[in-house]
């Protein structure tokens, strides 16, 4: 795997720290309806020391998480030890089938597995920001839960069971690195835009006498397209797509992307101006919704060219 570049681990642990923080409430429900099982089959106490166990870890942690960042910062370390944090607890979900089995039916473990399955299926919206963990969770989630069967089920069943688990297992984590690798590819294009700004902006500074500042600026921003191959293009409008996904689920995500709209709306008003105060563009005109529509014009050619089949639409303008 490639190494992870800081604002891919900032924008991870961010990730992280919020599905965490918003999953706890949902696992300590979880646990809760678990206690439907447990506690007519096993009593009260049993199922209170496993609950009080699972409730105070899912607690604990976010704290944990927040020490971690506030002493080290947004380091790879930091991010590999709130997973590897994350993902204990969360198993401790699937420990439960063990802990309970022998006083349980098969059909209530059958019940479990298809609640412990749905449960390592969902964390991969945690853990895909490292595929690796997450790995390691699915194995050792599904082997817990597999011990819950040796007792129960036949030699036969045991093997249907296993098989299922040893199929469906990579699927599950295939899926977490192709989540990591969108989380990389969305971060790689903001820093691009970025990069696009800071080029532009240093186009402007050194523009030569005479040079039209609006057309310097279209040939900085429309560069990047001219040049790429149709494929490249169809890659870079997709994942433009994708950032514009993020910010609206995203709040830290989408606070960077407003900052890099900032800087766009800056500059395109910085240009219109210059173009106004030369005579080229009509002095009552409105700047602002100008700038407007000159911003929001490549999201909507991108949008028809992919969408639309058209390969080289914004190369033919």
């Amino acid at each position: 795997m490639p190494e992870a570049s800081p604002e891919l681990v900032k924008r991870s642990i961010a990730v992280l720290l919020a599905t965490t923080k918003g999953g706890a409430g949902t696992s300590l429900l979880a646990g809760g309806i678990l206690g439907f099982i447990f506690v007519p089959a096993a009593g009260w106490w049993p199922y209170l020391a496993w609950y009080a166990v699972f409730a105070l870890s899912m607690v604990a942690r976010q704290r944990y998480f927040r020490f971690a960042v506030a002493r080290d910062g947004a380091t790879e370390q930091t991010l590999f030890r709130i997973a590897v944090v994350s993902a204990v607890t969360g198993w401790l979900a699937a420990a439960s089938v063990p802990l309970f089995e022998e006083y349980l039916s098969i059909a209530d473990i059958g019940v479990l597995t298809v609640i412990m399955v749905s449960w390592v299926a969902l964390a991969v919206g945690v853990l895909a920001v490292q595929p690796r963990v997450y790995a390691v969770y699915v194995a050792a989630f599904l082997l817990t839960v597999f011990t819950g069967w040796i007792r129960h089920a036949s030699l036969h069943d045991l093997l249907l069971i296993g098989t299922s688990m040893a199929l469906g297992g990579p699927m599950m984590t295939r899926l977490a690195y192709t989540v990591h690798g969108q989380l990389r590819k969305t971060v790689e294009a903001s820093q691009q835009n970025a990069l696009l700004v800071e080029q532009l902006r240093e186009a402007l500074a050194n523009l030569p006498p005479g040079v039209d500042p609006l057309t310097a600026g279209l040939s900085v921003v429309l560069n990047p397209y001219l040049t790429a191959t149709a494929a490249e293009r169809q890659e870079r409008e997709r994942l433009s797509l994708m950032m514009l996904y993020e910010a609206t689920r995203e709040p830290a995500f989408a606070s960077s992307m407003r900052e890099i709209c900032g800087s766009w709306r800056a500059l395109t008003e910085a240009i219109l101006r210059e173009e106004q105060s030369t005579g080229r563009i009509a002095a009552d005109l409105d700047l602002e919704a100008l700038s407007d529509v000159l911003m929001a014009l490549p999201f909507g050619l991108e949008i028809v060219e992919l969408l639309g089949g058209k390969a080289e639409l914004i190369s033919e303008l």
